[in-house]
């Protein structure tokens, strides 16, 4: 119930999180499209200009689209993934706490900076970090201007280090970048006036999207307002800040933990009544003395409450004992702020009661309805219908534990299906390294060579993201499609090799060539593609034309469909880009992705490793496994699985005691009748 609890409870400390509100979008393009979580650049300020009668503040939060960022200070230099550029305004919108320095002119500098105290402390130890300079992909220097105490568990949103989003003037070569309306790169997050809602807000989106979004006639772009609170749970857009948990997993936790409190209220009802032979002589005396029915019942509803309270307790140390091995098994902690807050501990104590007055009022309705000269003969006989109850109470007992079996089985079983099932590409053997900033995206092909070299390396390529964990979005015009047709289509940029190193089927056309003069005017479709645009048959599509910013590409091949994302999402239209050899903005080759022999494993990450500090001296070597990315889609499904699994056999053992307790009551039952009948 704890970890439920936690879950609920994200982005709630913030003090003003019912006023605070995520823009999201809703994007199609003919049935082709995107649900954004991040919006434009100049949509927050434009937006608060517009309407300025609701919006009290906005915050944007941009990472330059980067999953890792390389800082240094002086000798000690970390690959950080928690970066991110921000307005001056999250101090005033978010409570996060100042350590030291001035909250409301922290960010007001370009490359000035705020980190949190765990990051001081890693990079400065007990120094004063105020003032000191820390060097970013080995070119930018920022400004330590203040820092904040960690950022709490319970939020959506974690980060170690804030930068000034004003410092991005500087850092990008073209300011149309900055307010152009097709690239949404930004989290946008607006703080509502009092006295206004967000509803009325939305009201006014419609306009706004027509005013300032609509591409033409046939396509849409709707916007949204998300509340803070509801993101971490009920938020799964494209491009989330960071991985959302799902509500219906807590949920099915939620329901569990319900059953195994209706089992051990089963359990209570049935020791409760088993042993009221023991007091039958005293619940008869207090009747013959005056007692009425409800003080007996209040008497009962009150050693229920103790018990329950007692209980409680046990629980609540069991939990404490137990919390490190539930940590590790859910991957997150329930600190210590989180268990001792007022609103947790209400719940726990409302939850006993409401456990206590439901396990207690049968028990309490039974004994205060005996006979008083039947208890005084110390004789409690029960008809028919009270055994048969009892029965019902024990068979609702293994139902809901052979629910659970059932359903963990379901879980476990959808899980191996998720983990093994065939995305439509290789995953397994293919080492993922960073090159997002450094030497290596431009020195890619002469790192490619040396790998190659070694026999023990099969296949070298490159890509803007990795393949079945993200990609992005881009514009297109198909060939046939007027210049105002836009169409936006999930895609990828990648280097030569990269059908051969994934293993991805070409059902008709060919591969990329690999030539640097065709170098960016080559691309590959999926089938999903080929029946979106409405061509006959796979090769109707070959050598047709999809203009783009960066110029013209002509589909060279069709490719079997593949799972770009993950299995939660359905196939959609797809096309792969050939990396581009002419000057642009974006680095196409992000990453960069290994095929080595399954055998020698650790021997190619030596020779990788030592190949990649003569190009990359100055960062930290680290890699990961495809698999092991892709694994991270279901990462929820695999805490569900473990955690459905320990209750169910919490279940099988509670269920279990009620068995005793109803044999308990049988034979204390049977062993006084038989005594009396003797007598």
């Amino acid at each position: 119930m704890l970890y439920v609890f936690d879950e609920y409870s994200y982005d709630s400390y913030h003090e003003n999180s019912d006023r605070i509100f995520r823009v999201t979008s809703v994007m199609d393009f003919n049935g082709v499209g995107e649900e954004s979580s991040s919006q434009p650049f100049p949509m927050a300020a434009t937006l608060h200009k517009e309407y300025s009668e609701f919006i009290e503040n906005y915050v944007r939060f941009f990472n330059l689209q980067k999953s890792v960022f390389a800082v240094a200070y002086e000798e000690k230099v970390f690959n950080e993934k928690r970066f991110f550029y921000a307005d001056t305004s999250v101090f005033n919108i978010f409570d996060y706490q100042f350590i030291s320095g001035v909250k409301g002119s922290a960010l007001s500098k370009p490359f000035t900076m705020v980190i949190t105290k765990s990051t001081a402390l890693k990079y400065f130890g007990e120094e004063d970090p105020i003032g000191k300079i820390l060097k970013v992909d080995n070119y930018f220097e920022f400004e330590i201007t203040g820092v904040i105490e960690d950022v709490p568990q319970q939020s959506h949103f974690q980060f170690d280090f804030l930068a000034s989003f004003n410092s991005l003037n500087h850092l990008f070569s073209s300011e149309k970048m900055l307010k152009g309306w097709i690239w949404n790169p930004c989290w946008t997050y607006l703080l509502l006036k009092d006295d206004q809602s967000a509803e009325k807000l939305a009201s006014k989106f419609p306009e706004f999207s027509e005013k300032y979004l609509k591409i033409n006639e046939n396509n849409s772009y709707n916007l949204y307002l998300q509340p803070l609170t509801d993101i971490h749970l009920k938020s799964h857009l494209d491009y989330e800040i960071q991985k959302n948990d799902k509500e219906e997993y807590i949920q099915i936790l939620l329901v569990i933990a319900i059953l195994i409190l209706v089992i051990a209220s089963i359990n209570f009802i049935n020791l409760a009544t088993a042993g009221a032979a023991n007091r039958a002589k005293e619940i008869g005396i207090k009747k013959i003395v005056g007692a009425s029915k409800m003080q007996l019942i209040v008497q009962f509803l009150v050693e229920s409450l103790i018990i329950t309270f007692i209980s409680l307790f046990i629980a609540i140390s069991l939990v404490e004992f137990f919390l490190p091995a539930f940590s590790s098994i859910s991957g997150k902690m329930v600190t210590e702020d989180f268990r001792f807050r007022f609103e947790t501990i209400a719940g726990l104590i409302s939850l006993g009661v409401i456990t206590a007055v439901i396990s207690g009022i049968y028990p309490a309705l039974f004994m205060s309805s005996l006979k008083p000269i039947r208890l005084l003969q110390g004789v409690v006989r029960q008809g028919t219908s009270s055994t048969k109850f009892r029965k019902v109470l024990v068979l609702v007992q293994f139902s809901i534990s052979i629910m659970l079996i059932i359903g963990t089985i379901g879980i476990f079983k959808q899980l191996k299906y998720l983990h093994n099932a065939d995305l439509g590409f290789e995953n397994k053997q293919i080492i993922i390294l960073s090159s997002e900033y450094g030497n290596l995206a431009w020195k890619f092909e002469k790192f490619k060579k040396i790998l190659l070299e070694k026999s023990i390396i099969l296949n070298v390529t490159g890509m803007d993201y990795i393949i079945g964990q993200s990609h992005n979005t881009h514009d297109f015009i198909p060939e046939g499609y007027s210049e105002d047709t836009y169409k936006f289509f999930p895609s990828l940029y990648v280097r030569d090799g990269f059908v051969k190193t994934f293993d991805i089927d070409i059902v008709a056309g060919t591969d990329f060539i690999d030539n640097e003069e065709l170098a960016g005017q080559e691309a590959l479709v999926n089938e999903e593609m080929v029946q979106y645009l409405n061509y006959e048959n796979n090769d109707s599509i070959l050598g047709k034309t999809f203009r783009t910013s960066q110029g013209v590409t002509k589909v060279v091949g069709v490719i079997s469909n593949i799972n770009v994302r993950s299995l939660h999402t359905k196939v959609e239209p797809f096309i792969i880009n050939m990396y581009t050899h002419k000057p642009t903005r974006i680095n196409q080759t992000r990453f960069i992705a290994i095929q080595v022999e399954e055998e020698y494993v650790d021997e190619s990450l030596k020779f990788i490793e030592s190949l990649w500090t003569k190009y990359e001296p100055d960062r930290p070597f680290e890699y990961t496994f495809l698999k092991d990315e892709l694994d991270k889609h279901y990462k929820g499904e695999g805490v569900l699985a473990d955690l459905a699994g320990i209750f169910t056999i919490l279940s099988i053992l509670i269920a279990s005691l009620g068995i005793w307790a109803l044999t308990a009551y049988i034979t204390e039952n049977g062993t006084r009748e038989i005594g009396i009948r003797k007598a």
